[in-house]
């Protein structure tokens, strides 16, 4: 199971409770859309590179956070 696995198989609601209380960062739900969008723009067949770039783009973030943030969403838990 991966990071972005996990996070997402928490309910929205528990989430929210889990963010509020401290337990999960505030940046997750950040993180869990740059990987998103990411793979959408790997499914639709832009090369990596650019995809990170343009994740880091569309989130205001650079391309080597974007590279670490979907490095830290595909490491196993």
């Amino acid at each position: 199971m991966t990071c972005y696995e996990l996070i997402t198989t928490i309910d929205t609601e528990q989430r929210e409770r889990m963010t509020r209380a401290g337990i999960i960062p505030e940046q997750w739900k950040r993180f869990v859309l740059i990987y998103e969008l990411w793979t959408e723009l790997v499914a639709k067949g832009m090369n990596k590179m650019d995809a990170y770039g343009q994740a880091g783009a569309r989130y205001f973030t650079s391309e080597a956070n974007a590279r670490r943030i979907v490095a830290r969403m595909q490491s196993p838990v």
